[in-house]
């Protein structure tokens, strides 16, 4: 049975870009946000360096991809608006949503994974870093995740990535969103979830007609991944 991407919210017309502008603002946000990934996983050097390269990065990724935004379509390109109180408590709903069904699409993964004896890693490096870091590392590494990450990683693919893919079809456009943010993470284990992520970041910020939806939620996201390793460090 085919998918039917009918139940997803229709598309804003504000969340058009026009090709240059979509293209241009991706390939700076992927040079800044997405590069740097790889080097967090195989560097060798002090958590500080690696801590203060995730920082950077992100950073300069949102103020690249904010610039062309606004040069080229004005501060309505942003699709950023205020949350009201009952519009987070409901977000806060769909990602414990998207947490439960995750989890039970990378469990069925990891069965799959054992049964056909592939190995992967059991969790993400910046996960395994938070169990292992000073106390002053996992402050700094807490921001990152739950402030840094989701507006650099939502404005690249809920924004920038998904509007450029809208010309090829709405399912083109959640599908490929969706799998691309899923593969950038460089973690096997956690893919099928990942992906599942994506699309509910995505129908967030269609839903609502606000990025400000998506961000939240993938901050709340990393906020209790982060209370989870908090509380396996025995705090």
């Amino acid at each position: 049975m085919p998918l039917n991407f009918e139940v997803f919210p229709s598309v804003p017309e504000s969340f058009k870009l026009s090709d240059k502008t979509a293209i241009t603002a991706f390939i700076w946000g992927t040079i800044f946000v997405i590069t740097p990934f790889p080097q967090l996983i195989i560097c060798s050097s002090s958590t500080f360096y690696l801590l203060a390269s995730a920082y950077i990065s992100p950073l300069c990724g949102i103020f690249a991809m904010l610039f062309i935004l606004l040069k080229n379509n004005g501060k309505e390109a942003l699709t950023v608006s205020k949350l009201k109180f009952r519009e987070c408590w409901k977000i806060l709903c769909f990602t414990l949503g998207i947490i439960l069904c995750s989890g039970i699409v990378n469990l069925i993964w990891k069965i799959c994974l054992d049964f056909f004896a592939i190995s992967y890693s059991k969790e993400q490096y910046l996960l395994t870093l938070a169990k292992t870091c000073s106390a002053t590392e996992f402050l700094m590494l807490s921001v990152l995740v739950t402030l840094i990450v989701p507006v650099a990683e939502e404005l690249l693919f809920r924004r920038i990535l998904f509007a450029g893919l809208l010309q090829f079809g709405n399912k083109t456009a959640w599908l490929t969103t969706a799998g691309v943010f899923a593969a950038v993470h460089l973690f096997l284990a956690g893919f099928p979830g990942l992906f599942v992520i994506g699309l509910g970041f995505q129908w967030l910020c269609c839903r609502y007609k606000n990025l400000a939806a998506s961000i939240l939620s993938h901050g709340l996201l990393n906020g209790f991944a982060v209370l989870a390793a908090l509380l396996s460090r025995g705090v």
